[in-house]
């Protein structure tokens, strides 16, 4: 996110195929942890997924909430 991070929401390159990955990642990772600490990490990073608008965050969301 730091380095890629407007990147993330731009569906004309690469990064944006990458961050729909990487929502599914940390999404799956906060899931299935009981870790504090690193589910603290993985809302922290969604945070920043949400406000960088990476691409295919609002889906992997509206799937985690069903």
């Amino acid at each position: 996110l730091d380095t890629f991070g407007r990147e993330a929401s731009d569906i004309r390159t690469g990064h944006a195929a990458d961050a729909d990955m990487v929502c599914r990642l940390i999404v799956r990772a906060y899931s299935q942890t009981r870790d504090d600490e690193l589910q603290t990490r993985c809302l922290n990073a969604i945070d920043r997924m949400v406000q960088t608008r990476a691409f295919g965050f609002e889906k992997m969301l509206t799937l985690y909430d069903r």
